[in-house]
């Protein structure tokens, strides 16, 4: 029909076609028909697709929009969608979705499982309530975040959940890499939306309310407790620690971290890297306790003194280390008895110092191999596991935080570095080295006292002899004077090397600290994310019987490129198989029919699985 006659068609209809000053009746009708097609189009996409057809046109996006307005087809505020999936019919006329060609299949999945679940219900309220607290704590405050519904929090949460298992470590690696996330969370963020994100969830200090959700699913006695050091490149005076990792002292920060005997993360907490353990331990243990309720806790050599056992075995707490190669010679050390054997034969001895004095740690040793491995723990270590079982427990200290450190840094972007403020702080380093020189100096001037006083007690002597004539004793007498003023000599010549050390020194430097609020949600990113993926690994397995690791199921499944297809009665997934050799094909098929097993629901209905076979 010519768009005159459909005009005067609509005209006679509805009346909402007329000639203006600006714009015919004709032209509205064609930017009618363009916006009537694809409803979502924005409005200056909507003009230029007509500039095509009509050369001379003069018209504003206001003034289309108020057009829009009055036919009732306003797109939505924001970004508009992409397109959306092929939808079509099914055979009982039923509406079916279908995207025959999806990436990260297996993360689809795992997305569904996790819907089925409370966790990440739970944790968004936990986040909305603490923009509720923060509203009103700064009623004059405003900004976006405060603003956002459960929908829109979700999905950006998950935008950062799910982006290392992308590959992802950087937020910016968003713009340039392939990713899933528009097919599972229903759009696509940029980086510069999510790194706005994270930084208002930094404002409100949104991981200090986040880390209680790490232990609530826990289920564990003990604590094993690590800590994890990330080198940070700057030019600005940090204070530096051992990042042992690149063998070299640098700035960066410190993550501390607890997990349970089933590996799953308890509880964060970030440091300077030049803060060491023994330091903040006590500190650390006491948040721990209060949170999760565990007060025994495993902690590798860094923790090691006497001092230490004592401060935990006052607090009723338990305590399971080893000891230095230099702190005993042999097992004639101990007043230790044979308790049994290990699984590998190991001979295993437990008892006191033979001169404890106060030191009332327990020891086990293991004798291994002809060289002995001592344990130490508190007497309320005793109260959770028998003594012939500490070797076992502190070994699983391997798997449950080195291994897992080595897999978040692998899947899970635990050595990236997130936000570059930093806040200005005391001189530590300076505080230490001059410590270290007054106390060498407060040291050498006690000496110096003391020599000065022998010299006047030998000059008294010499006086004493001279008076008495005494020849051998005056020459004894005055030899040993010569001696000790050459000694106070060589301690004048070390205090005026101090006071110049002092010189040296000079005043302290302005340094600063890294500011470890972007840092920490990041890192609970991490460990939620690695939590998740345990009790999924762990549900998965209960349904196989075959031997699976976490990163065969990260690279066999979570990976897999596949399809996408919801009926009126079932969602379906489709598994490539393209490239996998035999073995890795079985795999893939008992992980298949475990997930199967899982009866997962999502919008009412049973989710399936299924392997797409290679084309012949």
């Amino acid at each position: 029909m010519h768009l005159k006659q459909y005009a005067e068609t609509m005209e006679g209809a509805t009346g909402i076609f007329r000639d203006g000053s600006k714009i015919s009746s004709v032209q509205q009708i064609s930017i009618y028909k363009i916006v009537e097609q694809n409803p979502e189009c924005p409005t200056r996409l909507v003009i230029e697709k007509y500039a095509i057809v009509e050369k001379n046109f003069d018209i504003t996006v206001r003034h289309v929009n108020r057009l829009r307005r009055s036919w009732g087809l306003s797109r939505k505020r924001g970004r508009p969608y992409r397109d959306e999936p092929v939808r079509g019919n099914s055979v009982d006329g039923a509406v079916v979705v279908a995207r025959p060609s999806i990436c990260f299949a297996g993360l689809h999945f795992f997305d569904d499982w996790l819907e089925e679940r409370e966790d990440l219900r739970e944790l968004i309220i936990t986040l909305k309530q603490a923009i509720e607290n923060y509203t009103d704590a700064v009623p004059e405050d405003s900004f976006p975040l405060l603003k956002h519904g459960t929908e829109t929090l979700t999905m950006r949460f998950k935008a950062l959940l799910y982006a290392p298992l992308f590959g992802i470590g950087k937020l910016t690696e968003y713009d340039v890499k392939t990713h899933a996330l528009e097919t599972i969370i229903g759009r696509g963020y940029q980086s510069s939306t999510l790194n706005q994100f994270l930084g208002q969830m930094e404002r409100i200090d949104a991981a200090e309310v986040l880390l209680p959700a790490l232990a609530q699913n826990r289920c564990g006695s003990l604590c094993y407790i690590d800590g994890h050091m990330i080198a940070f490149w700057t030019s600005v005076s940090m204070h530096k620690g051992k990042i042992t990792m690149l063998g070299r002292i640098m700035a960066g920060s410190n993550a501390v971290v607890g997990h349970d005997e089933n590996g799953e993360a308890l509880f964060l907490e970030y440091y300077p890297p030049d803060a060491r353990m023994p330091t903040t331990i006590i500190e650390y243990c006491e948040k721990v306790a209060e949170l999760t309720g565990i007060k025994h806790f495993v902690i590798d050599r860094e923790v090691n003194s006497e001092a230490i056992a004592y401060a935990f075995e006052v607090r009723g707490w338990g305590l399971l280390c080893m000891l230095d190669n230099n702190q005993y010679n042999d097992l004639s050390d101990w007043d230790a008895k044979f308790i049994g054997k290990l699984e590998d034969g190991s001979k295993v001895y437990c008892g006191p110092w033979k001169n404890p004095g106060e030191d009332s740690r327990i020891f086990v040793i293991v004798e291994k191999e002809a060289r002995l491995l001592p344990y130490w723990g508190t007497t309320h270590m005793e109260k959770v596991a028998k003594p012939i079982d500490w070797p076992q427990i502190y070994s699983r200290r391997t798997e449950v935080q080195e291994n897992s450190f080595k897999r978040m840094k692998d899947h899970g972007a635990l050595d990236v570095n997130f936000g570059t403020k930093t806040i200005e702080a005391e001189d530590r380093h300076h505080r230490n080295k001059l410590k270290k020189i007054e106390d060498s100096s407060a040291s050498i001037l006690k000496r110096i006292e003391s020599k000065e006083a022998k010299i006047e007690e030998q000059e008294r002597k010499v006086e004493e002899s001279k008076s008495k004539g005494n020849g051998k004793r005056l020459e004894q007498r005055e030899r040993v004077l010569d001696e000790i003023r050459s000694e106070l000599g060589e301690l004048n010549k070390k205090k005026m090397a101090i006071d110049k050390k002092t010189e040296a020194l000079g005043e302290p430097k302005k340094r600063y600290d890294r500011d470890f609020r972007k840092q920490k949600i990041m890192t609970f990113r991490t460990l939620y994310l690695e939590n998740l993926l345990l009790f999924f690994f762990s549900a998965l397995t209960e349904l196989i019987d075959i031997p699976l690791s976490l990163r065969c199921l990260l690279e066999l499944f979570f990976k897999r490129s596949g399809g996408y297809y919801e009926t009126a009665s079932e969602i379906v997934y489709f598994l490539n198989e393209d490239g996998l050799s035999k073995s890795n094909r079985i795999k893939l098929e008992k992980i298949v029919e475990g997930c199967c097993k899982m009866d997962l629901t999502r919008k009412g209905k049973p989710v399936r699985i299924r392997i797409r076979p290679s084309p012949p």
